[in-house]
């Protein structure tokens, strides 16, 4: 009798060790499918239905006849501490850029989240300077007049400056009316620092 009530409390005992029951955790891709980039998936399923086929604008250099010609230009963007990120000629992976992006999250206190081939990507505002070696000087401009300049700024003195004398500059400002520095200043920052697949003109 006393062995049997042994066992009995042995089991009743590991019955209690379980706990309450919990939710299935999600699937998990093995990595020798072909999905082995992601840990879920979810994961896969937004990978192939909104990014495997996306384009990834490749990276753009200034020229060195930029370089090489000592444009004016050239020394504020060296001052600025532009000059390693825009010369950074590092290789890069199409297909890990792609996995990224479809995992990106960005927290309300602007902390990037990510992950690639269950490696987990946490990346805050000063990591992202150091990996990117810019500088943190300067306003911060959020798409209007930032307001310790609004006394002094004027538009059409500011349009005179970077164009040449006999240009109209009631209307656009279109990139061959524009002076050769302000232009070459306006390619580097147009077709290099902030890339797009458009026309620059």
């Amino acid at each position: 009798m006393a062995e049997s009530s042994r066992k009995r409390k042995t089991q009743v005992g590991a019955r209690h060790r379980r706990g309450p029951a919990v939710n299935e955790p999600e699937e998990i891709i093995a990595p020798s499918q072909p999905q082995r980039l992601f840990s879920s998936v979810a994961q896969y399923e937004r990978y192939t239905s909104k990014f495997s086929a996306r384009d990834i604008l490749e990276p753009r250099y200034p020229d060195d006849f930029i370089t090489e010609q000592n444009f004016e230009c050239y020394d504020i963007l060296h001052n600025l501490g532009l000059l390693p990120f825009l010369t950074n000629h590092k290789c890069y992976y199409p297909e890990l850029v792609r996995v990224f992006y479809s995992n990106l999250q960005i927290t309300e206190e602007g902390v990037i989240l990510s992950e690639v081939k269950h490696v987990k990507i946490r990346m805050d505002i000063d990591m992202f300077y150091r990996i990117t070696q810019l500088g943190t000087q300067g306003v911060c401009f959020e798409g209007n007049m930032v307001e310790e300049w609004r006394d002094d700024y004027s538009s059409h003195n500011a349009k005179m400056m970077i164009c040449h004398d006999n240009v109209n500059i009631g209307g656009r400002i279109l990139a061959g009316q524009m002076k050769v520095e302000t232009r070459i200043l306006h390619y580097i920052l147009c077709r290099c620092l902030v890339p797009r697949s458009t026309n620059l003109a």
